[in-house]
C-alpha cells in the first residue's frame, strides 16, 4: 500500500512538473501577442496625435495565432492608475497570464473603451459606420480582430478592441477612415494615410 501511494505521488509530481514547464513555455508566446498588440495601439495613437484631422478613425487588423500550444487565449485592455496594459491569458486557465505596457509618452493620452455602452455616442457612430464592433475582450480564433483608435471632434483620443464585421473592404476604403492592413511602422502608416487621402469624418 505504501509503495502504491509512493508511486502515485511520484507520477503526480512528474505530471505537475511537466505541466509547469509547459506553462513556462507558453508565457513567452503570450507575451509576444501582448507586446504586438500594445505596439499596434501605440502606433495608432501616435498617428492620431501627429495628424491634424479630427474627428479621425483608425482601425488595424491584428494578425494573431488561433492558439498557443493548442490552447485558446484571450486579450483585453486594463489600466492601473495612469498606466494601461494589454493582458493576454489562457482562456480556460486564467492564472497563466502576461501583461505588456502600452507605452504612450507623456504628451499622449488615450481613454480605453471596453464596450459599446461605455463609448460616447460619437465614438459609437464612427465605429458602427465602419463596421467595427467594440469588444471588451478578443478571443483567439475570431475572424478580423482589430484594435481601433478614434479622435473625436474635440481632439480626445479613444482606443479599444473590436471585430471588423465586414462591409467596405480595406482596398475600397479611401475616406474618411484608414484601415491599416499591413505590418508597418508609424512612418509607413503616415505614408499610407497620405496616399488614401484620409478626410475628416
Amino acid at each position: 500500500m505504501a509503495l502504491l501511494m509512493c508511486s502515485i505521488f511520484v507520477i503526480t509530481s512528474f505530471i505537475l512538473l511537466g505541466f509547469g514547464i509547459q506553462m513556462d513555455l507558453v508565457k513567452p508566446q503570450l507575451l509576444e501577442v501582448a507586446e504586438y498588440t500594445a505596439s499596434t495601439i501605440v502606433d495608432l495613437v501616435t498617428l492620431a496625435n501627429q495628424t491634424d484631422a479630427q474627428p479621425l478613425t483608425l482601425v488595424k487588423e491584428l494578425k494573431i495565432p488561433p492558439s498557443v500550444a493548442e490552447r485558446g487565449f484571450t486579450i483585453n485592455l486594463t489600466s492601473q492608475g495612469k498606466h494601461a496594459y494589454v493582458r493576454v491569458y489562457l482562456t480556460f486557465l486564467t492564472p497563466v497570464a502576461v501583461e505588456a505596457p502600452i507605452n504612450l509618452n507623456s504628451s499622449q493620452e488615450a481613454i480605453i473603451v471596453s464596450s459599446t455602452e461605455k463609448a460616447s455616442p460619437e465614438v459609437n457612430k464612427y465605429l458602427s459606420e465602419r463596421n467595427v464592433l467594440i469588444k471588451n475582450v478578443l478571443y483567439s480564433g475570431l475572424e478580423h480582430p482589430v484594435v481601433w483608435c478614434v479622435k473625436d471632434s474635440k481632439g480626445v483620443i479613444y482606443i479599444g478592441l473590436g471585430v471588423w464585421t465586414g462591409g467596405v473592404s480595406y482596398s475600397e476604403t479611401f475616406s474618411p477612415v484608414a484601415f491599416l492592413k499591413y505590418e508597418t511602422k508609424v512612418n509607413e502608416y503616415m505614408y499610407y494615410v497620405k496616399v488614401v487621402e484620409i478626410c475628416m469624418l
